[in-house]
C-alpha cells in the first residue's frame, strides 16, 4: 500500500499489510463465487486507491471498473492504477458522457461522489462497498442504497459495520 509503514515481510522479495490482505481476500471471494465476469461492469463505492481493482483487473482484464469516491481518493486510484495499467483507458468524471460504455473494454472510470448521478443509466453487474456505507450519515447512505445504480445491479456485495457511523 502506498505510504504504509506497517507491513509484513516474508521470503526474500515479498511484503504485505493488513489492507492489502483484505483486498486479496475480497478479490478471492469475488473470483471464487463468480460474482464478476471478464466482460462485466463493476461499480465500487468508496474505492480508496484502487487496490481491489488492481487485483480484479489481473483476473478480468476486459471488465470495466467504475470507482466512486472523494476527488482526493480518486486521484490516488488514478495514479496507482495508471502506473499498473498504463495501456488501459482511464476515464475521468465528465469524460464518461462522451463514451459508450458497452464499447469499452478493460477501462477504469473515476467518478467523484458529487457526480454519482452520471451512473444512473448504467446497468452494473456487480456493485461493491466495503466499510464506507457504515461511515456515512443515514441520508447519504439511503441516497446511494436506493439509487438505480444499486437497485438495478445484478449482484451487490458489501461488508459494513452496523453501528460504526461517526455521525
Amino acid at each position: 500500500t502506498p505510504g504504509c509503514d506497517n507491513f509484513y515481510k516474508f521470503e526474500k522479495n515479498y511484503s504485505t499489510n493488513t489492507r492489502w490482505n483484505r483486498y486479496a481476500y475480497i478479490a478471492g471471494k469475488i473470483i471464487n463465487q463468480n460474482l464478476l465476469l471478464d466482460n462485466n461492469v463493476h461499480l465500487d463505492i468508496g474505492s480508496y486507491y484502487g487496490g481491489l481493482q488492481s487485483f480484479l483487473k489481473k483476473k478480468y482484464p476486459n471488465a470495466n471498473y467504475v470507482m466512486v469516491d472523494f476527488p482526493h481518493q480518486l486521484l490516488r486510484s488514478y495514479i496507482f492504477l495508471n502506473i499498473l495499467y498504463p495501456k488501459s483507458e482511464h476515464i475521468i468524471n465528465e469524460e464518461l458522457k462522451s463514451k459508450n460504455l458497452p464499447d469499452l473494454k478493460g477501462s477504469f472510470i473515476y467518478i467523484p461522489t458529487t457526480n454519482f448521478n452520471l451512473l444512473e443509466k448504467i446497468n452494473f453487474d456487480l456493485v461493491t462497498n466495503f466499510y464506507s456505507f457504515g461511515e456515512m450519515k443515514r441520508e447519504e447512505f439511503l441516497n446511494y442504497f436506493n439509487s438505480k445504480s444499486i437497485t438495478n445491479s445484478k449482484i451487490i456485495y458489501m461488508v459494513n459495520r452496523v453501528m460504526s457511523a461517526p455521525f
